[in-house]
């Protein structure tokens, strides 16, 4: 029996103007594979924009509404309760385009998500002592969830706080609370500490994971580069393509010649930089 799946996917131009761009169409014709995808972006797209997306897409809309990704998975959500039958779904997922991706085809790792036995599912899930929880950039929920009154209550009450921090607190963190609060369980394929995914972008992409975090192009001090320059080394033209077209647009292509190296002395140096911030600046 095939599974239906419903993917809420949650959009952001950092550069304000709404761009539908190849990484964006490449994540979304990923998961359109699989199921219904109803989108929404935290910006004013320019016309014609989401017309691009039409092929793929059950329902696409956008507004700047700053209330970031769960601004964007509310707003799709409460579109799919007014138009769909949620009954009719196995399974619920909420993404997000703070990734590049997918890299691949998806289908192995939606399996290897579905056969976990957990009622909230996902890629990462972070180990935490205290606050562990799925990262927020894909989660999926089975009805035990999606189809709960705590949940919509959860969801049709999200609204703006004044910075992704508390975001990160009353949403990411607050959502795995209720789940455990409820007495029901979450898991991911890849368990990981602190900013690993983040960090550890060739290592999980060689364990199956087929998205990399973009803010990895923002971390420790260009020290990532060698890895990216590994990923994109090792997948399809396409998809290089669809993430430089990105990348290109949001970081400039002088930083990505600088940043993406196969030079270990470059990235060594880098690493070394890193270090002396840690210790000297942040005194970490």
């Amino acid at each position: 029996m095939t599974t239906k799946r419903l993917f809420l996917v949650a959009a952001y131009d950092p550069m304000g103007i709404g761009i539908v761009d190849a990484s964006l169409m490449q994540l979304v014709r990923g998961l359109g594979k699989y199921g219904d995808v109803v989108i929404f972006m935290d910006n004013d797209a320019p016309g014609g924009e989401l017309k691009k997306l039409a092929p793929h897409v059950r329902h696409a809309d956008a507004m700047r509404h700053g209330e970031y990704d769960f601004g964007s998975y509310k707003r799709a959500y409460i579109w799919a309760q007014d138009h769909m039958t949620l009954g009719d779904i196995d399974v619920v997922y909420m993404v997000n385009d703070s990734v590049y991706g997918p890299l691949g085809d998806i289908g192995e790792l939606l399996q290897k998500m579905e056969n976990l036995d957990a009622d909230a599912i996902g890629p990462v899930y972070k180990v935490h002592k205290i606050k562990p929880h799925l990262e927020s950039w894909f989660m999926g929920f089975r009805p035990s969830i999606f189809m709960s009154p705590w949940f919509d209550t959860f969801m049709t009450s999200i609204t703006k706080l004044e910075s992704k921090g508390a975001v990160i607190a009353q949403y990411e963190n607050g959502l795995a609370r209720l789940i455990r609060d409820q007495g029901l369980t979450a898991d991911g394929v890849y368990h990981v500490h602190g900013r690993e995914t983040y960090n550890r972008v060739a290592g999980l992409y060689r364990q199956g994971l087929p998205f990399i975090k973009k803010m990895s192009w923002r971390r420790r001090h260009g020290a990532l580069g060698g890895q990216i320059a590994y990923v994109l080394r090792h997948m399809d033209n396409h998809g290089r393509d669809a993430i430089m077209e990105n990348a290109n647009r949001i970081y400039g292509p002088d930083f990505n010649k600088w940043f993406i190296t196969r030079n270990p002395i470059k990235i060594a140096w880098r690493n070394i930089k890193h270090f002396f911030h840690k210790v000297f600046i942040e005194g970490i």
